[in-house]
């Protein structure tokens, strides 16, 4: 999963150093925030509002836009 995650970070912006390491950290991330979200709701901005995938698509984006 994360090999094609990279992948599909590569094709969007071939210039970006660290397909693998983002594709890890998203995955890895989003599943720590759904626990936070759940258990430590103090510690997060991911809510009924503001879902994990929502940041993380935003997150992701600004990276890879700032790289072109």
């Amino acid at each position: 999963m994360v090999k094609r995650f990279a992948e599909i970070i590569s094709n969007y912006n071939s210039s970006y150093k660290h397909p693998l390491a983002l594709a890890s950290t998203i995955i890895e991330g989003v599943l720590h925030q759904q626990f936070v979200k759940l258990h430590f709701k103090s510690l997060t901005n991911c809510d009924k509002n503001t879902s994990t995938a929502s940041f993380f698509i935003e997150l992701t984006l600004n990276v890879l836009l700032n790289e072109k």
